[in-house]
């Protein structure tokens, strides 16, 4: 009895000392902490959001895709104000078909309107759920080949320079003139 009594003033001092608490948590007062200056950031917290998005609203659909030349692409972003490259948007914008947005990528029917039996996955193409899960076997044919294409080429490319080495080459250099030749073109 007398050894339950101690473990439980141990118990009790050790709860009431914090000794983490006191080391590492120092509290001080923010000029902000009253409740009239955080509701007053709040409510100005509110009304950006509301403009930001409210902006973004009345421009949904505005977005355009623009061709350059050589078949390189940039999209102009209505709402966020400015163009991107191709390489800056999702992968489906990267692959043979672009992403539509009202209709199934695979089928071609029309969305039925309602979020229930549709889905858009990361790529950004959008499938009916059953085209996604028993048609195509929850892949995305699109960029699927857009990314074999792209391993298929980086593999042809390395095999072409490997064979071009003599002997005496210096495969480090020789890797790195064609990654500089890769990033100015």
């Amino acid at each position: 009895m007398e050894q339950l009594s101690k473990t439980a003033k141990i118990i009790n001092a050790k709860k009431a000392d914090n000794a983490f608490e006191n080391a590492f948590v120092t509290q001080h007062k923010s000029m902000y902490a009253t409740k009239d200056h955080l509701t007053l950031l709040t409510k100005k917290a509110k009304v950006f959001l509301l403009r930001v998005f409210e902006d973004v609203y009345q421009k949904l659909g505005q977005s355009s895709i623009k061709n350059m030349k050589n078949n390189k692409f940039t999209f102009q972003l209505a709402s966020l104000n400015f163009a991107v490259d191709k390489k800056q948007m999702l992968l489906g914008f990267s692959s043979d078909s672009f992403p539509s947005f009202n209709i199934c990528d695979y089928c071609y029917e029309q969305f039925d309107g309602t979020s229930k039996g549709s889905m858009v996955i990361a790529c950004s193409h959008g499938y009916h759920e059953s085209c996604f899960i028993n048609s195509l076997n929850k892949k995305c044919h699109y960029c699927e080949k857009f990314l074999n294409l792209g391993v298929d080429k980086n593999v042809s490319s390395l095999l072409t320079r490997l064979s071009k080495l003599g002997p005496k080459s210096n495969l480090v250099e020789s890797l790195e003139a064609d990654e500089t030749n890769n990033l100015e073109s």
